[in-house]
């Protein structure tokens, strides 16, 4: 996730299509086995907390989407999840606002 995230060595040289492509491979992995669902939630939590540094921010955002839109948490998670996202979205800055409304919006319908 780090290198998607560009937060590493290896991953602050990526493109944008490389790490598209990554996180393409991890959202595919985690639809294949929902054993690393949550797993997969929490690490993009970590890295959308309090982190300074927008470029990341902003991957971590659009990896919650991208996750949200191609499968749920566990029931068991989920409301751990929406409570994450709900804060968030008062919280974040004004720029990761519309990510963090679009999030919630993706959470809602998984629910339904």
């Amino acid at each position: 996730l780090s290198r998607v995230y560009g937060d590493t060595k290896v991953g602050k040289g990526l493109k944008d299509k490389e790490r598209l492509k990554r996180a393409a491979e991890l959202t595919y992995t985690a639809w294949q086995k929902v054993y690393f669902r949550d797993e997969f939630f929490m690490q993009v939590i970590k890295q959308t907390t309090c982190n300074p540094k927008s470029k990341s921010l902003e991957w971590g955002w659009k990896l919650m989407t991208g996750y949200l839109y191609y499968f749920p948490p566990t029931t068991r998670f989920q409301g751990y999840l929406e409570g994450y996202l709900y804060k968030n979205k008062e919280n974040s800055p004004s720029q990761n606002r519309g990510s963090c409304t679009n999030v919630c919006g993706v959470l809602s319908r998984a629910a339904r």
